[in-house]
């Protein structure tokens, strides 16, 4: 009985409101903190830690609020749900200066956060301080860290006016906009990052879909950003505009010293700082791309803070594709390819439709067709796997494909963006025969565990051998179609199984990748072939989840340097870590088979450390 009472007092909180009531602002801020605060406690002592919401309205609070314990405070929108930090914080009430801290993978969400105030060296954070967790569809506002008038204390050593990753694992803010909040410094040391700062942090921070504008760092680095950690840090979509800094990168500053930034898709633009790089302080990974920096974005009213890209913006449709992309700061899907910062563009031609879904199977030809909304548009596509533009092949009705195809399409219209891109791959496929199709048949049996002695797994791909000289009454004479194309394989159930023919000889030895079901000893699969019925054959779901195979040559004593590294057929260029190998001639033998390098459709080179391909080590 003595438990039920202490749990139905946690469920209670202040003031008879538990966490599952929405919460009214009060006209005290004592009395809206402690509401706030019991509703966020009481969340975070259930098993699954869950939500405080709070309604709409002007909540007035005069200590920080605790956002951890996993749980989500949520309001009705930063339009409409406003918490207002009433304190300035000093000495040992530095802390209660902020409006809210968020730990122990914790969110909140739409909020507009502002009146954070705290006049303290070494304290960090003013608006939200994020040691683990999330900020989502919030706006942080008018806060700041240091007061450059106050009584002539020095006030320094502080880094995030508004957001600061600090003291922990790192974490995400995402689709919010950070402005007018400032970091001062007041007779000496550390001011940085008036909008978002990263400080002391040993896990990832992610800022994705940001407006970071107007912010001030006037004593130090990076108006509006500054990281100094030793974790990643990615900038995704973001416009940073408009942010000042007193030394340097007005727009973003990166003194980390082991990580570099990775930034795709933003603006950095009309930043300014005093004495270094007035947009961008530090460097970007080399593989950071498409990011407008110092280029004027033509939004439509930035005098009236309207970040909005216009219809003449070079920025529409000039961004990067990457996985996570999805909806801009107006909750707009970007397109395919996107826009770069945080708003996509908004007079847009409605995206095709296309009649038949994507992921369709046919045999042994079908239709393709297309629409599109938008009244006169007109629709592009290729089948190459470019993207289309108004140079590609206009669509004037059903064409046919007879072989397996990913079409790409877009519309254009005349005073509008044009659509995005969207694909549907058909794939042409045979339906899978019936075994009493086939004459011939030959079980295999696993005589022992194929995974080296470990657990039997599945789906592994097992290389089947086929030769008259050692599988009695085998004949290539009996199969009725070139290549082995009237071969299936299929399990102890008699369900197919996908294979690969990797080499067929009808004098020799032929080479059959199989998707076994099982590794184990004594695992049976049958092999059908013969008199015409033609196999479903798969070999793209051999490899679904491997990169890539190469097969190991023994190498002769002419052939036994390396084609990868610094040995024979390469040269030795600068990369981002030091030197990294250039391969300068292709297709030359050595001990783990041909020499590559991988490149992309614009001959770029593509991969890890600038160099493409796989990069073997042989010697440990």
């Amino acid at each position: 009985m003595n438990c039920k009472f202490l749990f139905l007092s946690a469920l209670i909180g202040v003031a008879g409101v538990s966490f599952s009531d929405v919460i009214t602002p009060a006209e005290d801020a004592a009395e809206n903190t402690a509401v706030i605060q019991a509703a966020l406690d009481a969340a975070a002592r259930e098993a699954v830690p869950g939500t405080v919401t709070i309604g709409e309205g002007t909540f007035e609070i005069n200590a920080q609020l605790m956002v951890t314990g996993g749980v989500t405070l949520v309001g009705q929108g930063w339009d409409n749900t406003i918490i207002k930090q009433t304190t300035i914080g000093i000495g040992d009430n530095a802390n209660n200066g902020r409006c809210a801290t968020v730990d122990d993978g914790s969110t909140i969400k739409g909020l507009t956060l502002t009146g954070g105030h705290i006049r303290e060296r070494w304290i960090n954070g003013a608006g939200v301080l994020v040691k683990k967790g999330r900020v989502s569809w919030c706006r942080i506002t008018g806060n700041q860290l240091g007061d450059a008038t106050w009584n002539g204390v020095t006030v320094n050593n502080v880094v995030g006016g508004g957001v600061c990753f600090s003291g922990g694992e790192g974490g995400v803010i995402d689709h919010s906009i950070i402005t007018e909040n400032a970091s001062y410094m007041n007779g000496g040391g550390r001011s940085h990052g008036g909008g978002i700062g990263a400080y002391n942090v040993w896990g990832s921070v992610l800022i994705d879909t940001c407006l970071i504008a107007r912010n001030s760092a006037p004593s130090g680095y990076g108006g509006g950003l500054h990281f100094e950690i030793n974790a990643a840090v990615t900038i995704n979509n973001s416009t940073i505009i408009e942010n000042s800094a007193g030394v340097g990168g007005g727009g973003v500053a990166d003194r980390s010293s082991n990580y570099k930034i990775c930034a795709r898709n933003n603006i950095i633009y009309n930043n300014s700082a005093a004495s270094e790089a007035p947009e961008v302080y530090g460097q970007f990974l080399p593989e950071s791309s498409n990011n407008f920096i110092g280029i004027d974005p033509l939004f439509v009213d930035p005098e009236n803070a309207d970040y909005h890209l216009s219809s003449e913006s070079p920025c529409i449709g000039a961004g990067a594709v990457y996985e996570g992309l999805g909806v801009d700061l107006a909750g707009v899907y970007f397109s395919d390819p996107p826009s770069v910062g945080c708003y996509e563009v908004g007079d847009v031609v409605e995206n095709p439709q296309f009649a038949s879904a994507s992921g369709v199977t046919f045999f042994p030809t079908m239709k393709v067709a297309f629409t599109c909304a938008t009244e006169g548009a007109r629709i592009y596509y290729t089948t190459d796997g470019s993207s289309p533009n108004e140079s590609s092949e206009l669509y004037t009705g059903p064409f046919e494909i007879s072989s397996t195809v990913t079409v790409k399409v877009r519309a254009y219209a005349d005073g509008k963006a044009a659509s995005g891109v969207v694909s549907a791959t058909y794939t042409r496929k045979r339906p899978t025969p019936k075994l009493k199709e086939f004459r011939k048949f030959i079980e295999i049996t696993l005589r022992g565990n194929l995974h080296s002695g470990e657990e039997a797994i599945a789906g592994l791909p097992a290389l089947v051998k086929l030769s008259e000289a050692t599988i009695p009454g085998f004949r290539y004479s009996q199969f009725s179609l070139a290549n082995g194309e009237d071969m299936m394989f299929v399990d102890e159930n008699d369900k197919p199984i996908s294979h690969e023919v990797d080499t067929w000889d009808t004098n020799g030895e032929s080479l059959i990748w199989v998707k076994i079901p099982s590794t184990a000893v004594q695992t049976k699969i049958k092999m059908y072939y013969g008199y015409g019925a033609i196999s479903s054959e798969e070999p793209h779901d051999v490899w679904s989840e491997y990169v890539g195979v190469w097969h190991l040559n023994d190498a002769t004593e002419a052939e036994v340097e390396n084609s990868y590294g610094t040995y024979a057929n390469s040269t030795v260029v600068k990369g981002i870590n030091g030197n990294v190998a250039q391969h300068a001639k292709m297709n030359e033998s050595g001990r783990f088979g041909k020499s590559f390098r991988v490149n992309d459709s614009t001959g770029k080179q593509v991969g890890n450390f600038n160099c493409g391909g796989v990069w073997v080590n042989d010697s440990g």
